[in-house]
């Protein structure tokens, strides 16, 4: 996961690493399941009385509004 998170892609990754790219992306996405699982307990434990988009709404709304998508 160091790999990829420094910006290397599966493939780099998998040559540095002497593996296979499909057991590259098998981990990635492993990972990904262990950090959605994470995030989900975590966020469920929160007892938020107020929240703040305004940051999300900014990135929705240059998303909605991009020319090039």
């Amino acid at each position: 996961m160091r790999c990829v998170a420094e910006g290397n892609g599966v493939r780099s990754a998998a040559r540095i690493l002497g593996l296979s790219k499909d057991s590259v992306n098998h981990i990635i996405l492993k990972v990904g399941e262990h950090c959605q699982q994470v995030l989900s307990n975590l966020l469920e434990t929160l007892q938020l009385e107020q929240c703040q988009l305004d940051e999300l709404f900014a990135f929705v709304q240059k998303r909605a509004l991009s020319p090039l998508d």
